[in-house]
């Protein structure tokens, strides 16, 4: 009977119809093929460093005590055994020869889950040829010790063969050679261990010469198995022959598709994945079952029930938060199993009850931006089926729905689907309504403004968020100010990478879809960056096998990546442009991205984007790992790296505000720049205190105007004429102050103009530009100076450098663009070098002949020749040719007078008062002289010709 129930027959087609919607969790391969022959090098095989898919952990390997002679290598299998090769490769151990202390090597597979669960199957090949020696692999426990041990050679001292350890003691039996069948060469094994919730099911399949299949158990709890240890000692020396080796390669993990299966011992799976009031236990073992949950401090037990499938359950509405008290509330559970009145080994386990007071898998609905945030929308959820994959989308209001399809991912460890759907073409400002499949809610979002000109902008920024009640209360808080967006500078779930906290992520996105609302219930779309604990050890310089590529990040940051869409696969940093007034530029200190050397692709990528971004007046880079940090030592290299590399990029681009994280306090530093307290300097803040727990900051440091620990984002409001930023805490109170940074805008570029040349110094003057600050002083061969006057003088100037100067403006927006160059004009080098007025006054005047030689300074600049030249009578000389018949010009020309023109002009009768004509001649280079020649044919019909150069000022 199911009084008010559905009836059993419609209830389990409901539960088939849902567990068909499952799909496989994705296997994991590792082979040879994905590793080099070398000893170094990120796609060697190397220890702490691994090429396989996300369900591997690192390599371990153990070194025999003879250098050289024992050891793994990446090898062909077929140059010693049976094939079992990928891309011709297999890995390999030796050891060898037979001497004391015996060689031994070993090779150690971990799983990137802490240890095999229910379900969880794990399978590869081995081969080898000569028994000599001892050679094998082991499946063992966390202590070391071998639940399952194959072994090639002589086991009891006299027969030899392929031997399988029955049970876990030393002392327990083998199975002999006879079972494997005989000894053949070239023999390939495939082994295939399946964990069950008490027990491990094996299976071995021979192949190459005999083919023969042995299967069998072993005592093993789910949860108990964490990795396998291949190993070889002892091998003997015949020259080293690789039919001594051990061969090993084809890994497939695949972990377990429990779909709505009951929980079982070992495993830490989340509940819920059919909605249901009963929270389900499998265990062949138990006798009977209690569960106790932290509502009431873990001291209440609540029995389950054993039915009779054998599975052992509670309904959760009848447990209490306290004996007698109120039933659990929808929200989040921390419980754990007492198995025959002993507590389960192992984290704790959470479970979900959603509104409806099921136990179920926490919503996630949320949002980011990939591309442009005026015009665009990315939507991302969780759901139980890739088949749930549509998007609908309208203004409020409208009658029609616009349907996307999503595209989808499965989600890293656990048995869920990320869908997503980008939204294009959306207007700017407007507030659209839609819905996704699975869930019954009609959710808003509202995209970002052209321009600050239609309203001022808010956003809440911080970074370390956590899980738990200050985490959601400070996200709950922000969302209450009515932010446009939220910005999270990493740190976000604190699961470190691990397979066995992806329930973190649950409760992290949860929180978020719950939280990170507007009071008129809009959505706040996440802006995010990446934090040290979104990576497995944090750091890419601690992982010897970094390898700056998607693959490598999918890998060892593989819930980061896959929760959040990028413009492309995995990105690391990125600027995301909001029209022309802000960017936001997300940088990543170290942890999927490589060293920061300053030759580095990503500062050279920060100093192009913050360069092309220089006009932007919201310009505002945000990284986790703080320049200035207010907890960890200011000499860590990390912050010294951002130093030296950074830093100074963000000052050239006239960044004014950066917010930093990762020292879990509340912390504002002083205007900085050059590192030293400046009016026009930058503001850094942070330091990362969302929901994490605190750390004390050292308010000695000199660069540290304010700092606490308070939780807290930062709430930003932008306008087309500054900024203010103000700190909230978790209650909803600001502190700290209000900071006001006024935005001056770009300065117009001066346009200096040289007051002063001498021997050796030019100097410079301009007219001032409206709100600078200061003005930069660039020569053209990287010298700069910097004043806050409106003219300069360079007494290290040489006159035949050539050098060209540029002037730029500096104010708190940055440095002006698009500058005019200054150089001095030839003709005023020339005027400098004859010791004439260098500005063409007095005697330096064009026109001036101050040596009377007949010819003025313009025509001396143009012949070359210094005033007073014994070589001015020679300058200008006729010219006949008569073998080609043509009279004409000899005349000295200066290369260098490009300020000057030069024209020739005829007549045929001087005592004509008509104008001279210009006429076009053969001008001629003379060849190894300065001289040109210009001659004119002679005219028959002219019995007399006369041909003059004028040389006249450029214009």
């Amino acid at each position: 009977m199911c009084p008010q129930r559905l009836p059993a027959c419609l209830l389990i087609g409901i539960l088939l119809a849902a567990a068909s919607h499952l799909q496989s969790s994705p296997v994991s391969l590792d082979d040879a093929s994905r590793y080099s022959h070398g000893t170094t090098g990120v796609t060697s095989w190397m220890g702490d460093g691994h090429r396989g898919d996300l369900g591997f952990d690192v390599w371990e390997f153990e070194a025999a005590p003879h250098a050289g002679s024992a050891g793994r290598f990446i090898g062909n299998s077929t140059a010693g055994a049976g094939d079992i090769n990928t891309d011709q490769k297999s890995f390999g151990l030796y050891a060898h020869p037979v001497i004391s202390p015996v060689p031994t090597a070993a090779a150690i597979r971990r799983f990137a889950k802490p240890a095999l669960t229910t379900g969880d199957s794990i399978s590869f090949k081995i081969t080898v040829n000569f028994r000599n020696g001892t050679k094998g692999f082991s499946v063992r426990n966390a202590n070391g010790t071998g639940l399952f041990n194959f072994n090639v050679g002589k086991i009891d001292g006299s027969n030899d063969g392929y031997y399988v350890r029955n049970g876990t003691s030393a002392a327990a039996s083998y199975d002999n050679g006879q079972r494997l069948g005989a000894y053949s060469a070239n023999t390939v094994f495939t082994f295939t261990f399946t964990q069950r919730e008490r027990q491990m099911d094996w299976s071995i399949a021979r192949s190459g010469g005999l083919s023969s299949t042995l299967t069998g158990n072993f005592p093993a709890e789910s949860g108990t198995a964490v990795d396998i240890r291949f190993f070889i000692s002892g091998t003997e020396d015949s020259g080293v022959k690789p039919e001594n080796n051990l061969y090993f390669n084809s890994f497939i993990f695949t972990p377990a598709t429990r779909g709505d299966a009951p929980l079982t011992i070992g495993e830490r799976r989340f509940p819920g994945l059919v909605p249901s009031h009963f929270l389900r236990f499998s265990d062949p073992a138990a006798t009977a079952v209690t569960m106790r949950h932290g509502k009431d401090g873990f001291k209440d037990s609540h029995s389950l029930t054993k039915g009779g499938d054998g599975v052992w359950s509670i309904d959760i509405r009848n447990v209490p938060t306290v004996a007698g008290g109120q039933r659990l509330q929808p929200g989040w559970h921390e419980f754990f199993f007492r198995l025959n009145s002993v507590q389960e080994s192992g984290a704790n386990r959470w479970l979900y009850i959603d509104p409806q007071g099921r136990i179920a898998l926490p919503p996630a609905v949320y949002l980011l931006w990939q591309r442009d945030p005026t015009t665009t929308m990315t939507v991302h959820w969780y759901n139980e089926s890739a088949s749930q994959n549509q998007l609908r989308y309208r203004v409020p209001g409208a009658t029609d729905w616009i349907t996307l399809n999503a595209t989808n991912q499965p989600f890293p460890h656990a048995e869920r689907f990320i869908q997503t759907a980008e939204i294009t073409g959306l207007n700017p400002d407007w507030i659209y309504e839609f819905q996704v499949d699975g869930y019954s809610e009609t959710f808003k979002f509202r995209t970002m403004p052209a321009s600050l000109d239609q309203r001022a902008v808010t956003f809440a920024i911080g970074g370390d968020v956590d899980i738990g009640a200050t985490a959601d209360a400070v996200t709950a808080t922000a969302a209450a100010k009515n932010p446009d967006f939220l910005v999270i500078g990493g740190d976000h779930a604190y699961e470190d990478a691990r397979a066995d906290w992806f329930w973190r992520w649950f409760r992290y996105m949860e929180s978020m879809y719950r939280n990170a609302r507007t009071p008129d219930g809009r959505l706040l779309p996440l802006v995010v960056g990446i934090g040290n604990h979104e990576v497995r050890d944090f750091f890419s310089t601690s992982r010897p096998d970094f390898d700056d590529t998607a693959e490598w990040r999918l890998r060892y940051a593989p819930y980061y990546y896959r929760t959040f869409a990028f413009p492309g696969p995995a990105t690391p940093f990125r600027a995301l442009d909001f029209g022309g007034y802000l960017s936001l530029l997300l940088t990543d200190t170290e942890h999927t991205s490589p060293l920061i050397t300053g030759t580095d692709p990503q500062t050279q990528w920060l100093a192009s984007a913050l360069n092309a971004r220089r006009a932007v007046p919201h310009l505002i880079p945000v990284h986790h790992v703080p320049a200035y940090p207010s907890n960890r030592a200011f000499s860590d290299p990390i912050p010294a790296r951002i130093r030296q590399h950074w830093v100074p990029l963000y000052e050239a681009a006239g960044v004014q505000l950066v917010f930093e994280n990762h020292d879990h306090t509340f912390k504002r530093t002083k205007p900085l720049l050059g590192g030293v307290e400046n009016p026009n300097g930058i503001r850094f803040l942070g330091d990362g205190l969302w929901g994490i727990g605190t750390r004390p900051p050292d308010t000695s440091r000199s660069y540290i105007d304010t700092a606490n620990t308070k939780h807290h984002v930062h709430m930003v409001t932008l306008t087309a004429s500054g900024r203010s930023i103000e700190a909230v805490d978790a209650q909803g109170n600001f502190f700290g102050g209000r900071l006001d940074q006024p935005i001056d805008g770009i300065p117009a570029a001066p346009d200096p103009a040289i007051s002063n040349l001498a021997g050796n110094s030019i100097a410079l003057q301009w007219t001032p530009v409206s709100r600078a600050s200061s003005y930069k002083i660039i020569r053209s061969d990287g010298q700069v100076w910097t004043t806050s006057n409106t003219s300069f003088t360079d007494s290290s100037w040489i006159p035949a450098s050539g050098h060209t100067y540029v002037v730029e403006a500096i104010n708190r927006s940055g440095h002006s663009i698009n500058h005019p160059e200054t150089k001095p004009a030839p003709r005023q080098l020339w005027r400098v070098a004859n010791n004439l007025p260098w500005n063409g006054t007095g005697l330096g005047t064009d026109f001036s002949d101050p040596d009377g030689n007949g010819f003025v300074n313009l025509q001396e600049y143009f012949f070359g020749l210094a005033p007073g030249s014994s070589e001015s009578h020679s300058a200008v000389t006729p010219h006949f040719d008569p073998f080609a018949n043509r009279f004409g010009l000899r005349y000295r020309k200066n290369p260098g007078a490009t300020d000057v023109t030069h024209r020739f002009l005829w007549k045929s009768d001087l005592t004509d008062l008509s104008p001279w004509q210009p006429v076009t001649v053969l001008d001629e280079p003379e060849s190894g002289t300065p001289f040109r020649r210009a001659p004119l044919p002679i005219d028959p019909n002219h019995t007399k010709s006369f041909l003059k150069l004028e040389v006249s000022p450029a214009p």
